[in-house]
């Protein structure tokens, strides 16, 4: 399981979220299309690395046609000083109801997935000013996030937790800042109402040592409040894959203004949603080379799966004039599609690629842990329909225990078979068996 830990030390907002989730590889060029049936030609999504305080990050900007500068009227919170990506009232401004974005949302081609959280993420946030105003839902006019850019960040923070695979996040203490802000109904303290009602609704920790103004927007607070929290008992084993650090535009005195989102992977789960079957929607791309060196072939693989390629794998044919080729197949997800025909392209020298969607079937998966002569060993088990019908030793893991112990590898994947099989399973918690299988 994937889960995205969000650390920050400047606040969040939902430019920066999203921000963060195009540093983690999700292509701005992907979201832009999948948006593009819901906005269309009204936006554009522009990324550039800037410093604040010594630190690189990524600031996001979503450029209006007809608006000189989007950002003077997208900036963190409702007042121009904060400089992330919230709004001030402006007369280029739509004020758009929750109704009136459900209904966009709903009559789009994004994903049901997607559709489904997007309109539950802005349900929340009309919540929270109805609350705000004694008003239902469905008549709270959104007068900031009823924008074009914001209404880019959301759905488009939406898209690349999809895009990532992402179900669940977890958060440090956010910094609220401190404080007035002018909004459209006028002059508030720091955090507004509606930031303040979804801090108290998702229970969101929030540092208080901040800067003045407002430092968490109500973009920021809804996606990171509404996403679902993960579990202490779910990461207790992990690894990092990839982090990413987003700036918004506001300088501060003392810190950076900076929100870093880690990706992390587990290794060990026992949550349900691991266990269930899902389909995804994958891509694979295949180009025949007959002028290619083995080397170039070996090289280009080890590129695409630093690039997220899911697998890469080599087919020898037989082109015209009987000239012996290979055919390079590539499968990946859509949101790494523009760098994986990039370095097909530039390292092949293919001069056609062709492309073709699919499903993938993938069994739910559930990991667990042997001891072996040469220490744990990881083993995956494939479920079906709430049945467990195969496993697997990690040979990678089965490897460096060999190493470690100097006995051949066969020797600990057998063991890790028969550890598993006797039901011997052990967690970093629970020293002891966990169960008995037999």
């Amino acid at each position: 399981m994937k889960y995205i830990r969000f650390d920050s030390v400047g606040g969040a907002s939902g430019d920066m979220i999203l921000g963060t989730l195009i540093g983690l590889g999700v292509e701005p060029s992907f979201i832009e299309k999948e948006l593009s049936t819901l906005i269309s030609g009204e936006f554009h999504l522009r990324t550039h690395h800037q410093m604040s305080h010594g630190i690189e990050g990524i600031q996001l900007t979503v450029e209006i046609p007809g608006v000189e500068n989007a950002d003077i009227h997208s900036h963190q919170g409702h007042h121009a000083p904060s400089g992330h990506h919230d709004h001030i009232c402006h007369p280029s401004h739509h004020h758009r109801s929750f109704a009136d974005i459900r209904e966009m949302i709903i009559q789009s081609d994004l994903s049901a997935d997607v559709k489904q959280d997007a309109v539950a993420v802005f349900r929340a946030l009309a919540e929270a000013e109805g609350a705000v105003h004694a008003k239902k839902p469905e008549e709270v006019a959104f007068h900031e996030v009823g924008a074009v850019d914001s209404i880019v960040d959301i759905v488009g923070a939406v898209i690349g937790f999809h895009a990532l695979g992402i179900k669940s996040i977890s958060t440090s203490p956010i910094p609220v800042g401190h404080g007035s802000v002018r909004c459209a109904h006028g002059i508030y303290p720091v955090p507004p109402p509606a930031v303040t009602a979804l801090l108290e609704r998702f229970r969101i920790p929030v540092s208080l040592d901040g800067e003045d103004g407002e430092m968490l927007t109500p973009t920021g607070a809804v996606l990171l409040g509404w996403w679902k929290k993960v579990s202490p008992a779910e990461t207790f084993s992990a690894r990092v894959l990839k982090s990413a650090n987003a700036l918004g535009k506001r300088q501060f005195h003392d810190r950076p203004n900076l929100l870093r989102a880690t990706l992390y992977e587990t290794e060990l789960t026992e949550s349900a949603e691991s266990q269930k079957e899902t389909v995804d929607r994958l891509l694979r791309f295949d180009t025949n080379l007959d002028d290619v060196t083995g080397e170039i072939l070996s090289q280009a693989a080890d590129l695409l799966f630093q690039a997220g390629a899911l697998d890469v794998w080599f087919t020898p044919i037989q082109m015209k004039k009987s000239r012996p080729a290979t055919v390079l197949s590539v499968l990946g997800t859509p949101a790494s599609r523009e760098k994986l025909l990039e370095i097909i392209f530039r390292q092949t020298g293919s001069f056609g690629v062709r492309e073709i969607c699919l499903n993938r079937h993938a069994l739910g998966r559930r990991f667990s842990r042997v001891r072996t002569s040469g220490g744990y060993v990881t083993v995956k088990t494939g479920i079906w329909r709430g049945e467990e019908i195969h496993f697997a030793p990690e040979f990678d893991d089965c490897a460096a225990a060999s190493q470690k112990s100097n006995l051949p590898v066969r020797q600990i994947y057998r063991e890790a078979v028969a550890e598993y099989l006797a039901g011997r399973i052990f967690s970093d918690e629970n020293p002891e068996p966990e169960k008995d299988k037999n």
